[in-house]
This record gives structure tokens, sequence and C-alpha cells, in this order.
């Protein structure tokens, strides 16, 4: 029973975009000496967004409320007292004296990327674009369709694969997606500055035949679109950026549900003008 609880534990890490690489000793002249920060609130998550922001692979907490980044690991030898609950987390471990828990911070982020975007039928407007939250399941991660043997992601023809029915009159290929959950919306994100070439977001989207979903787009956090999507049509949608001339924006669009059952989302087409 125990080793199945690691293994839950290490995939659900995994999952998040970070995976445990193990207990490893430290010194004054530090390990990962990339980047560090320390905080009296600190988890897993708060260490593994700054070290990404920061370009750097690993983290490593160390004494529960120490986060430390650098792009490698373990020049002092493992260690066996990574023992101290994150000080903000306190089910997680967040190392021990002179100790890190280090962590991958590569994994599932790397796997998701190369899902969707190795897809034969991947089209170019998609290449700026990271898919950072979608359906899973415990084998192959990106979840099955159901009544199919179809998996969500980039279809060409644009046809009904089992629940998943988008309309007809898409151009090319369209990217299948569906909330996480009924609280959990499937993510896109990308970041960009803003210029007077590129104020302008339009994206071409639909829902299923049966159902509706919530598309939201948010600019740096804040909700600037939230529109209920159905799938009698593909629905044009415009997004001004110019508020945030000259400006360097994180982009997120949310495939959120409305109730829960047939909440497919269908994108078609994501531009900057």
């Amino acid at each position: 029973m125990k080793w199945l609880l690691t293994f839950f534990v290490l995939f659900a890490t995994w999952l998040q975009g970070y995976s445990y690489k193990g207990c490893y000793a430290d010194r004054q002249q530090r390990d990962l000496n990339g980047y560090s920060f320390s905080s009296e609130a600190m988890e897993l998550g708060d260490c593994a967004t700054l070290c990404k922001k920061k370009g750097y692979r690993y983290m490593g907490l160390q004494y529960s409320s120490y986060c430390f980044c650098g792009n490698d690991f373990g020049k002092y030898g493992q260690a066996q007292n990574c023992n101290m609950p994150c000080s903000g987390q306190k089910d997680k471990t967040c190392g021990g004296s002179w100790a890190n828990s280090v962590y991958d911070l590569t994994d599932g982020a790397s796997y998701l990327h190369d899902y969707f975007h190795n897809d034969v039928n991947v089209e170019p407007w998609f290449e700026r674009w990271e898919v950072t939250a979608v359906p899973l399941d415990a084998k192959k991660l990106v979840g099955p369709i159901p009544r199919t043997n179809q998996r969500f992601g980039w279809k060409h023809p644009v046809v009904a694969y089992g629940d998943a029915m988008p309309p007809d009159g898409a151009n090319g290929a369209a990217l299948y997606l569906h909330p996480v959950s009924q609280q959990k919306p499937a993510v896109l994100k990308t970041s960009l500055l803003v210029t007077r070439n590129n104020d302008l977001m339009k994206i071409r989207i639909a829902g299923n035949r049966n159902a509706d979903f919530i598309l939201k787009v948010k600019i740096d956090g804040k909700t600037v679109l939230s529109q209920s999507v159905d799938g009698q049509k593909w629905h044009n949608y415009s997004v001004s950026l110019a508020p945030y001339l000259a400006q360097n924006v994180e982009v997120e669009v949310d495939i959120a549900a409305s109730g829960w059952y047939f909440e497919y989302a269908f994108i078609d087409e994501i531009r900057f003008y």
C-alpha cells in the first residue's frame, strides 16, 4: 500500500509540471545556485512558478521555507534528511537542514507540449500557445473522448468523435478540448509584447452541438471576455489589447464548465492582428 501511495504522490506532482528527483545535500556554496528566495508560507507551486519564470530546469526546497533554482544538481551527493514540511503546505516535504527536495520542472509540462505540438494536424497559429490543463487519465495523460478510441487534441477532418460533435464549417484542423472538471477549466497560455501590429486578438471557436461552455480570456490574470459558447455554429470573438500597448502580457484562454456533460470546445483559430 505504501508504494501505491508513493506512486500517486509522484504522479500527481508530475501532472502539475514537476517531478520529484530525490533528496540531495547542500552546502554554503549552493548546489542549486541560480536563484533563491524564502517564504513563511512556502508551497511547492510557489517555488516551481518562480524557478520556471526565471528559466531554470530544477528547483530545490530546503528547511521548510527556502526555494533554490538551478540547471543542475547533485554535486554534494544524496541526503537522507528531507523530512521537514513546507511552511505553507504542511502535507508536502520541503527538504531539511542542508538538504534539498529536488524537482525537475520540465517533465509534465514537456509531455503536454510534445503531445499537442507534434501532431501532424497542428496549425501554425498554435505554435505560440501552451496547453497547461487538459482532461487527463492515469495511463496516457491526455484523456479519451467518451465512446471512441480518440483522445483530445488536434483533429482533421473536423467531425464527430463519440460525444464530441463540432458544427460543420471548420477551416482546416481544430483543437478538441473539454474542461478538466466542473471547477477546473482547460487552459491555453501565451505571452507577448503588444504592439500596434498585434493589439487585436481574434478567436474562432464552437461548442458541442448539444451543449455549451464558458469561454474566458484573461490578460495578466484579469478576465476581459466571458462568453457562453454553443455548438450551433462557429463563433468569432475579438479582444482588444490596445490598453496594453508596449507591455509584455500573459494571455490565458479558459474552457470552463457551465454545467458539466458534453461541454466540448473546438478551437479553429486564435490570432493576433
